[in-house]
């Protein structure tokens, strides 16, 4: 499933190709919705094989546990 979120969450904007992997929105009021959903009718879909590749390399729960785990070994 594509990630949608809004700017100042995080490393989003790093991680989040708009209309490749998801899509970031730079506010959450009534024009920059309305703007979104007038792109999503014309899209109408995200790659599924970019979706899935961005989904395992940046939210798989396997990796965020080794991540962690490696960085407080080495505290």
């Amino acid at each position: 499933m594509p990630v949608i979120s809004c700017t100042g969450v995080g490393d989003i904007k790093e991680i989040i190709e708009d209309f490749k992997n998801g899509y970031v929105l730079e506010s959450l009021d009534e024009h920059e919705l309305n703007e979104f959903v007038n792109k999503m009718l014309k899209v109408s879909f995200f790659p599924r094989d970019d979706v899935r590749m961005s989904s395992k390399n940046y939210f798989d729960m396997n990796l965020a546990v080794n991540k962690y785990d490696d960085i407080y070994r080495g505290i």
